[in-house]
This record gives C-alpha cells, structure tokens and sequence, in this order.
C-alpha cells in the first residue's frame, strides 16, 4: 500500500512563493489548509490543460487562414527567394529561416527512412510559433502584409487591430500557461478565442465555443 500523500510536503516542492496565492481564501483574511491549498493548485493546473487546448484549436485556425492568404498572394511564401521573406524585420525573417531549418532537418531523417524528401507547406506553417502569426497582424505590417493580402484571411470588414488584440491576449496566456503561470482571467481568454475564430469564419467560433464548454473554471 502506497503511502499518504502529504499536501504540506508537496506544497514546499512545489515552492512556498508559487503556492502563496493558493494559501489564501479570497473571501476571507484567513489562510486555507495545505490539503485546500493543494486542491486549489490542482484545479488551476486542470484549468490550465483544457485552456491549452482552446487556445492551441484558436491558433490552428489562425496559422491556416493566414497560410492561406499568403499563399494565394505569394505563392510559396515561406522559400528562402520570396518576396514574402524581403518584407519581414530581421528578427521575424530569423524565425521563419529557424522554421525551415527544423523542417529540413526533419525532411533529411524521413528521407533515410521512407524515402519522402518533400518539405510539405503544412510543416513550415506548424514550426512557426503563435508569436510569429500573431506579429504578421501587428501595426507594423499593417500596409506591407495587412492590406495586400492577410485582411483576406478574415471575414470583410474586420479591423486588423481587434484580431491582433485577440492573438496577442491569447499568445500571452499561452506562454503564461507554458511556464505554468496561473491563468487569473479565463473569461477574457474565452472572449479573445471567441472574437478571433469568429473574425475568421462562423463555424470557427462555434467550434472553439464548444472546446470552451468543456472547461470547468476553478474554484477560487
């Protein structure tokens, strides 16, 4: 028989500063329990996980949509010669020159097994992070990328800026929950998801609202 977990030992390893906030009974002055605190922090961390995943369907929908435009104003956006990559700033062009190289090195070891030596548009688009879709629709690309082409990745009418607010929100959770931060506003998380499937297309908001109602946010 395994022996009793013990929540105040697991609350020192866990750190005594992570777990302060966890300590507190929000309606109260008083302290909770280290078997509630532990509870609590297994809440969050549950919390966490399903948001992941809302915010991981968000940003799938996102990179396609933008793929997408790309693809039909450029052609092969992401090869080393398009015009794509002259309109980047040094640090994004960096990024999608790292995307390659991953894939590349992925493509060498398929190649020694099955023979497959195609690096397929579909995995540059999945090596580039949230970060990287969520700066093409910043203000700084506003005249370069926005109204040439990646407004045609959203319904007609949509402001750039309300999209990019959106992806920037959800990036910033993503990397909180990434770091095991604790998610402190999950409903703004909700809408931001929300508003930026929705800009993209109806089925999309729909279908990231289910991911949403699986989620049963934390007890405080």
């Amino acid at each position: 028989m395994s022996a009793p977990i013990d929540p105040t030992e697991v609350l020192t390893l866990l750190s005594q500063e992570r777990m302060s906030w966890y300590k507190k009974d929000l309606n109260s002055w008083r302290l909770l329990s280290d078997a509630d605190a532990l509870r609590r922090y297994e809440d969050q961390a549950a919390l966490q996980a399903k948001t992941w995943v809302f915010i991981g369907g968000v940003e799938v929908i996102l990179r396609n949509a933008l793929h997408h435009a790309l693809t039909d104003h450029y052609g092969a956006w992401h090869d080393e010669d398009s015009p794509f990559v002259r309109v980047l700033a040094a640090l994004d062009a960096k990024r999608l020159r790292e995307a390659r190289r991953t894939c590349e090195a992925d493509r060498t070891r398929r190649s020694r097994t099955s023979g497959n030596a195609a690096i397929e548009p579909g995995h540059v688009v999945a090596a580039l992070t949230f970060g990287f879709w969520r700066k093409l629709l910043s203000r700084s690309y506003d005249r370069t990328l926005w109204v040439p082409t990646l407004h045609n990745a959203f319904l007609p009418g949509t402001a750039r800026r309300r999209v990019y607010d959106a992806a920037d929100r959800l990036n910033i959770q993503r990397n909180r929950i990434a770091h095991h931060e604790r998610i402190a506003n999950p409903h703004q998380i909700k809408q931001a998801g929300q508003n930026l499937a929705g800009a993209i297309h109806p089925q999309a908001e729909l279908w990231v609202s289910t991911l949403w109602s699986e989620i049963q946010i934390a007890r405080p």
